[in-house]
């Protein structure tokens, strides 16, 4: 027998909302809010609550996860095949919710609805610090 209160049951989701709108397991919503990551609660086809929430969050999977480096409001991916690879995006795309300077080392996240989301400073990336310094430096 199939289990209809599924789907009408509310759902917690960690999401980014861009314009107003957001994806999550290939369904689209609309929420009211400013852009930013939300801990988001639905059933069905409507939208509960959209709380705001810090990015540097740990529960995801470390597959979304992808390395690279700012600039300006684009990210340059670390391992050039993984944009490919992934999504088939270029090596240089558009970041959304971009918080870094240019040339910062970066961990962002790729979401379903294919846009590039900032995630985290990547603090393990030392080598780039030194770049930036003598680029600043001219």
């Amino acid at each position: 027998m199939i289990d209809f209160n599924k789907l009408t049951a509310r759902q917690s989701y960690i999401v980014p909302i861009l314009n107003n709108e957001f994806q999550c397991n290939r369904k689209k919503y609309s929420a009211s809010v400013a852009n930013g990551w939300y801990q988001v609660i639905v059933s069905g086809n409507h939208v509960h609550e959209c709380v705001p929430i810090s990015a540097e969050m740990e529960n995801f999977p470390k597959t979304s996860i992808i390395k690279g480096y700012t600039y300006n409001d684009k990210i340059i991916f670390q391992n050039f095949d993984v944009a490919k690879r992934k999504v088939g995006i270029p090596v240089m795309t558009k970041l959304e919710f971009n918080q870094s300077p240019s040339f910062s080392s970066i961990e962002a996240i790729i979401w379903e609805d294919k846009n590039v989301y900032y995630f985290r400073p990547n603090y393990g990336d030392a080598l780039i610090y030194e770049v930036r310094s003598k680029f600043d430096s001219e």
